[in-house]
């Protein structure tokens, strides 16, 4: 029986592929110095090549982030406003909670400030504890939020949108 149900926040929780297309155009627009066909920067496009850790995406590009790129990465990504989440997310949390399984976030993104303020206006607070932000080696987070709730394997399970989750999941040995 599942008994924590861990998700990733972006494109998980909240819809954000429209702020991430929007951002990572004008990144590589303003950036790549590599000769490279329009049709890479359609959104479908974008959708099968976009992968996690996101350095080799842009990579792909001929772009190495910086500090400064990756400040003007939050800068644009921000200006676009909060994500939505996603429909009937809060719901089925809320239900999930209620029949005893304990749910909680595990997610690369570093902006705490911007999931903090979308946690309290969408009000999920108590909802989905703890939070792992930041976390570079989703496997090894798995693996103490596991021991966090004193879990084994086979009662937990990880939400993501992303292949880098579903080999994440493997590794540490939990369900996606």
């Amino acid at each position: 029986m599942i008994k924590v149900l861990a998700f990733d926040w972006n494109g998980t929780i909240i819809n954000d592929t429209a702020h991430v297309y929007a951002t990572a155009v004008n990144i590589i627009l303003k950036y790549s110095k590599k000769e490279f066909c329009c049709q890479r920067l359609k959104f479908s496009n974008f959708r099968k090549e976009f992968n996690l850790p996101y350095e080799n995406f842009y990579k792909e590009f001929g772009i190495v982030l910086t500090p400064k790129i990756y400040k003007e990465f939050h800068r644009f990504y921000n200006k676009l406003g909060p994500p939505p989440l996603f429909q009937d997310f809060k719901k089925a949390c809320a239900k999930i909670n209620k029949i005893g399984i304990k749910t909680m976030i595990i997610t690369a993104t570093s902006n705490k400030k911007s999931l903090l303020e979308i946690i309290e206006k969408e009000k999920l607070k108590g909802l989905l504890y703890p939070i792992f932000w930041k976390i570079d080696d989703k496997a090894e987070a798995l693996k103490r939020a596991a021991n966090f709730y004193k879990a084994s394997p086979e009662e937990f399970l990880y939400i993501g949108d992303m292949i880098y989750d579903i080999k994440s999941s493997k590794e540490a040995g939990v369900k996606c």
